[in-house]
């Protein structure tokens, strides 16, 4: 079994938000916009302007706090109600996981407009559901992800370099979360797809960060900085846009799902708990430390963090370890780290990353 899940339109380019009405037109009549509010202050001006003028009602909504359950099933019960309703998530990761949630909920069609790159989340054909308190509570794979995704990229450039950091972070372990589960020519078709984009993903990256001095002068260098937009929203999307029958991944986002449960690391930005979960996996795979190093030092040139304290976990770091591990070890039962699969295999491999990467710091 293969199943394409991808963007009828995926459009970066400046100005783009001043034709979102002829998008809108084209999958229905009316648009409920979603978004956080720093996202509608950038974002609202050209999109009221361009439904204005083509005689499209609107109504905004402000999108707050987490994407939970509670908030998809309420908001999305109104949408329903609303005749010919077209969803527009504005924002950030978990603003257009609402907005999508929101979307299936009420059965309309969604346009993404994503104001950071900090994650795949205008592409992705599905939800990450956060409790209140915002610990992930669930992974919801959607029937349908947006029918468009359209990327101003002045707007992206705009925001804080962290985020687009945060994003390369997140898009680099696609091809590592990939790579463990290749075996050979019987693999499944969707599997070795996901590892021919995220390989050009991660090479894209690559480039472009070594022709901006690891990051630093990406302002300068406007097509490695379109590149890694492209890489972060779009690519890394489509990573994920072809579906198979079972789940492939690794250990960076089991890691992050699990430190979610950690108040201590909740003012980090996804990417960047999911970076030091690839420092993580590799350790698990039992890598060579001149490897997980290089990492390290790329990291540190884009001011990620390398270590526990540097995700927020400053005391009681035993235990703290020890509850991710065990909240990580039900994500890799079932796939090709099931062997190795134990709570205590998982909690070494966090202390060797955040060994490493303190070494690394006092380099």
């Amino acid at each position: 079994m293969i199943r394409f899940l991808t963007p009828e339109v995926y459009d970066r380019s400046p100005g783009v938000l001043d034709g979102i009405a002829a998008h809108v037109a084209a999958l229905g009549r009316r648009a409920f916009v979603l978004g956080g509010e720093t996202a509608l202050a950038r974002a609202m001006p050209a999109i009221a302007a361009s439904l204005g003028a083509a005689g499209i009602p609107h109504e905004t909504r402000v999108f707050r706090g987490q994407p939970t359950a509670a908030l998809i099933e309420s908001v999305g019960a109104e949408v329903a109600a609303l005749d010919a309703a077209v969803v527009i998530g504005v924002g950030g990761g978990k603003a257009l996981d609402a907005a999508k949630g929101i979307a299936v909920r009420a059965g309309r069609p969604i346009v993404t407009v994503p104001t950071v790159a900090a994650t795949c989340a205008a592409w992705a054909a599905l939800s990450v559901i956060y409790t209140a308190e915002g610990i992930q509570d669930e992974v919801r794979w959607l029937p349908y992800g947006p029918a468009r995704v359209l990327v101003d990229p002045d707007i992206l450039a705009a925001a804080p370099k962290r985020l687009l950091a945060a994003g390369i972070a997140d898009t680099v372990v696609k091809w590592w979360e990939t790579t463990p589960n290749l075996v050979d020519r019987t693999d499944p078709l969707a599997l070795r797809l996901q590892a021919v984009v995220s390989r050009f993903t991660l090479e894209t990256i690559d480039r472009a960060l070594e022709e901006t001095d690891g990051g630093r002068t990406i302002d300068e260098n406007p097509v490695a900085r379109a590149d890694l937009i492209d890489a972060v929203v779009g690519l890394a999307g489509l990573c994920g846009s072809a579906k198979g029958e079972v789940f492939w991944g690794g250990v960076s986002h089991p890691f992050y799902a699990a430190a979610t449960r950690i108040p201590d690391t909740r003012r980090n930005l996804h990417g960047e708990i999911v970076g030091f979960g690839h420092l993580v996996q590799w350790a698990f795979e039992g890598r060579p430390e001149a490897e997980i190093a290089a990492y390290v030092e790329k990291f540190r040139r884009l001011d990620l963090p390398v270590t526990l304290a540097g995700i927020g976990i400053v005391d009681d770091v035993e235990a703290k370890i020890a509850a991710i591990a065990e909240d990580v070890v039900p994500w890799l039962v079932g796939t090709v780290f099931d062997g190795r699969a134990k709570a205590d295999l998982v909690a070494a491999a966090i202390r060797t990353a955040d060994a490493i990467g303190r070494r690394g710091l006092a380099a």
